[in-house]
């Protein structure tokens, strides 16, 4: 099972998710041999949104699924809550990032899917 380390940043009621090709995702990433999930989060964000800061990281938990890639791969994906400084400005890899109201309205990954219903259940969206 592949592993991804994951970001679910909210701010006024709304998730930023990403768009690399046709699923909306929240900012993840795979981890390099001997990274830290910290150091992993840090490392993506500054390479997908370079104009946002990481302030204060919260581990959320673990979800499965199946990833947004052709092999349809099943993820076990690390997920924190993350505050963040910033505009969104996405870097060479996303076609498009921005802060949803209704994430449940845009064609999400299995994982995605998981990870918001989770947050609404708990109360953090």
């Amino acid at each position: 099972m592949r592993k991804a380390i994951g970001a679910a940043i909210i701010k006024d009621g709304c998730i930023l998710l990403e768009r690399k090709q046709k699923t909306w995702t929240l900012p993840r990433v795979k981890p390099e041999i001997g990274e830290s999930d910290i150091q992993c989060l840090f490392r993506e964000i500054r390479k997908e949104l370079p104009q946002l800061i990481l302030r204060d990281i919260k581990y959320l938990g673990v979800f499965i699924g199946i990833t947004s890639r052709k092999s349809d791969r099943r993820c076990a994906e690390v997920c924190y809550l993350v505050e963040v400084d910033g505009k969104i400005t996405p870097g060479v890899e996303i076609k498009a990032a921005k802060w949803i109201k209704n994430p449940e309205e845009y064609n999400l990954s299995d994982i995605a899917q998981e990870i918001v219903l989770f947050l609404r259940q708990e109360g953090q969206l």
